[in-house]
């Protein structure tokens, strides 16, 4: 009797408990949040003195607050909801859904060989490259690295071959990891799918993304790759210069629409999400499911088909970030609880100044009541760029002291005496460290960061700008020094000593 009191008991308290839990997790936009993000906003803006912003919150499923901040560029028209932004890496959820309308069709399966579809698709190890299916590419698994996926950001070609010429240049690339073996996300993997589509459906990227997906009626101010409406204007992108927004504009190459070459409003955007939750594009609720579910069942941030899906007891959210040339942007949205938010910026971040990111994943913090992240970039990178800085002066600082050795002939010679082995190790070992020093930061830290110096010149250019001349003038010294002191020493061996020495 006592057991089953305690039985029952028991029962109701954890009722209790998880109704507790449920209403906490209710993440109810009432007009006290909303204002408290709309002040969080303002703030980042002006901190981060970012021109530019539109944001959307969504609440039970629906548009419950869409407003823009700021300006579309210096002297430009005030940003609204209907304003459009590059939403970047965001597309690659576009090229996803409208693949996955194809295999609901039975136009495609997900387990193809790409080899399939596009016989001559290979990588350098053809044996390998074969075995990448269509679902390896999608979930970033086909084993290209981060870097190998940024090598043509500038990729500028306007030819109707764009995509294939950037697959055939995919050749002469060494895959990292065996297919399906790990993730590893990669901007390759959706320049592929941008030409599967063409493929398959035998048209354009950009007649079939707004032919399925950004349509008329769903997304009226929003289109694929340089097809402007001018009403609204789109906003203008920003780089920072030494913590300054600078204007950029620079046109996208079709080579790389399928990994980023959708620009929309957040109102749009906000719509495109909706629809998501009622999983009702094109007829292919199945394959939006799909796209929500990770690729394996593992604890932790996972990648679906074309979105990241974060896991909770008992809901999920599903995002994804976008960082065009000038742009940055978030997603993020819960299928469950009904709740998610878009917000496009006109900037996009620069390594260990400014943190365009701490403002647009903020407010999805803010929402899940959870702490703001700093504006301010993390310790690493600050003093990685303060490194840099300190490289420089110190290559300064030894240049002008060896100048000045040289005027006031207090050199030591080379190659005399008891140690003349280790006075060569003198000369040749500062050679080896600067070399090794312009390797790092010529090519490591950009690396580092999943990309070529050619990339951190577009997104970063004042980072950039300071890697290359201090990788070069330690590279430079590197070769020119050892030069000098020999030839110092040779043209002090011909001159008479004075009285004084």
């Amino acid at each position: 009797m006592h057991t089953t009191w305690r039985y029952l008991v028991g029962i109701v308290l954890v009722t209790m408990l998880h109704s507790t839990v449920a209403v906490a997790q209710q993440y109810n936009l009432a007009p006290e949040k909303i204002s408290e993000i709309e002040a969080f906003v303002e703030e980042r803006l002006q901190a981060l003195e970012i021109p530019g912003a539109a944001l959307v919150l969504i609440d039970n499923g629906e548009i419950v607050y869409a407003r823009g901040f700021g300006l579309t560029q210096k002297n430009g028209s005030p940003v609204s909801e209907k304003t459009p932004f590059k939403v970047g890496s965001v597309s690659k959820s576009f090229t996803a859904l409208a693949l996955m309308q194809l295999v609901d069709e039975g136009k495609l399966n997900l387990d193809d060989p790409v080899v399939r579809h596009i016989p001559w698709f290979q990588t350098s190890n053809k044996e390998v490259s074969d075995k990448i299916t269509v679902r390896h590419l999608l979930a970033h698994r086909s084993g290209f690295s981060t870097v190998a996926g940024n090598r043509n950001q500038d990729g500028g070609s306007n030819l109707p071959d764009a995509m294939v010429s950037a697959t055939r240049e995919l050749s002469s690339v060494a895959l990292k990891t065996l297919p399906g073996e790990h993730y590893e996300y990669s901007n390759a993997n959706y320049h592929v799918l941008g030409l599967l589509l063409e493929v398959l459906e035998d048209d354009s990227f950009e007649n079939i993304i707004e032919s399925r997906v950004v349509t008329a009626d769903l997304m009226p101010n929003s289109y694929v790759w340089t097809r402007p409406r001018m009403d609204p204007a789109p906003a203008q992108g920003h780089r920072y210069w030494f913590t300054q927004p600078i204007p950029f504009e620079m046109p996208r190459g079709r080579e790389t629409l399928g990994a980023g070459g959708i620009t929309a409003s957040a109102e749009d955007m906000a719509n495109y999400i909706l629809a998501y939750m009622n999983s009702d594009i094109g007829g292919t609720h199945t394959g939006m499911m799909t796209m929500m579910t990770p690729y394996e069942d593992a604890p932790g941030d996972q990648y679906g088909l074309g979105w990241y899906i974060t896991d909770y007891p008992d809901y999920r959210l599903v995002w994804h970030g976008g960082q065009s040339i000038g742009f940055e942007c978030a997603v993020l949205f819960s299928p469950d609880k009904k709740f998610g938010y878009v917000l496009l910026t006109n900037t996009n971040s620069s390594f260990g100044t400014r943190k365009v990111g701490s403002l647009v994943w903020g407010v999805g913090r803010l929402i899940r009541n959870l702490p703001l992240p700093d504006k301010a970039p993390n310790l690493t990178e600050r003093a990685t760029l303060g490194a840099v800085y300190l490289v420089l002066f110190f290559l300064l600082f030894q240049i002008v002291s060896f100048v000045r050795k040289v005027i006031g002939a207090r050199l030591e010679p080379v190659g005399k005496g008891k140690n003349s082995f280790l006075s060569y190790l003198r000369l040749i070992m500062p050679s080896i460290f600067l070399t090794g020093l312009a390797y790092i930061l010529l090519i490591f830290l950009p690396s580092m960061n999943g990309a070529p110096m050619s990339a951190v010149s577009l997104f970063m250019p004042d980072v950039a700008l300071l890697l290359k001349v201090s990788g070069t003038t330690a590279l430079a010294w590197a070769l020119v020094r050892p030069v000098l002191r020999v030839r110092y020493q040779r043209a002090r061996a011909t001159v008479p000593p004075t009285d004084s020495e």
